[in-house]
């Protein structure tokens, strides 16, 4: 014997198959001839064997859904972070060269305006320790260790 569960679905009707929905459809066959509902029984076990696996299939992939949508959102608020760090840190990156330039550069910088000669004359050590070393050494360290 077939059981038809889209049949429901055929007459346009919003509610899956119940075991209330089978026992009603089958109800002629509770009792055949002399009061045996042996088949019903058959009818009425196979029935709920089918709607069990039947939700347990619907919650088993609705719970599926539910941990994807979390795991989106999830992945969604880390794109967020990572956006938000990356933007920080090129911000670091653009004032590091900046502060670079501003020392290093030939023409106007730090390391080329600086005039410590009547420093270097009593103190060689903090001449060649600060003008020659210092400034340009600290501003690779810290481009360094911004990248």
């Amino acid at each position: 014997m077939c059981i038809s569960f889209n049949e429901k679905y055929q007459t346009q009707n919003n509610h899956s198959w119940s075991v209330s929905d089978i026992i009603n459809r089958y109800v002629t066959r509770r009792q055949c001839g002399n009061n045996n509902t042996e088949s019903f029984d058959m009818i009425r076990d196979y029935a709920v064997s089918l709607i069990n696996y039947r939700d347990s299939r619907m919650n088993l992939y609705q719970n599926i859904k539910d941990q994807l949508n979390a795991l989106l959102t999830t992945n969604q608020n880390l794109n967020t972070n990572i956006t938000t760090f990356t933007n920080k840190v090129s911000t670091f990156v653009t004032a590091t060269s900046t502060l670079q330039s501003l020392v290093t550069n030939q023409v106007n910088g730090l390391d080329a305006s600086s005039n410590c000669i009547t420093i270097a004359n009593n103190l060689r050590f903090v001449y060649n320790t600060f003008c020659v070393n210092f400034l340009y050494t600290s501003v690779q360290f810290g481009i360094n260790r911004s990248i």
